[in-house]
């Protein structure tokens, strides 16, 4: 996998090797990675190679819903931490859906958490939601098909992509 690291200035490898760079910011403190677009070192590109640009890790992907059709459709898509909710964290996706922790975790297609249409009920309280199928509210009846949750295995590691 890729690599950044601090050695005088921030150095990025598109490979797992801290000898070598493609890219390179100069000039910022060495405490955390420096959210911007970086420069290309050196031959490895010139001003018309597009450059990558460091994302927070709270700003990063963390769950990704899909399979929903129907009125609850606003739930597809991809989540990032947005606050707690009963101390858990809380996530939120471009269209204002929320999964959050209420005993179980559960999905809403608005930012609501008195409803609820899609849950897991029998796992342990964890500080992520569990991948998988999870269960469509009952008044949604039998026809509505479950959320598919999946997980962003390489979130929260905020030094390597």
């Amino acid at each position: 996998g890729a690599v950044i690291y601090f050695d005088e200035h921030w150095k990025m490898n598109v490979k797992d090797d801290m000898l070598h760079w493609c890219y390179e910011v100069r000039g910022m403190a060495p405490s955390q990675p420096p959210v911007q677009a970086w420069t290309a070192y050196r031959f490895y590109g010139d001003s018309s190679c597009p450059v990558p640009t460091v994302a927070r890790a709270a700003d990063v992907e963390l769950l990704a819903v899909s399979g929903v059709s129907g009125p609850a459709r606003a739930v597809n898509g991809r989540y990032v931490q947005a606050g707690t909710h009963n101390e858990q964290p809380k996530y939120k996706n471009s269209s204002g859906a929320i999964i959050f922790f209420d005993g179980y975790w559960k999905m809403n297609d608005r930012d609501d958490v008195l409803a609820w249409r899609f849950a897991v009920k029998d796992t342990a309280a964890g500080s992520q939601p569990p991948s998988g199928e999870w269960a469509s509210h009952w008044s949604f009846g039998a026809g509505q098909a479950p959320a598919h949750v999946r997980l962003n295995a390489g979130a929260g590691r905020a030094a390597e992509m």
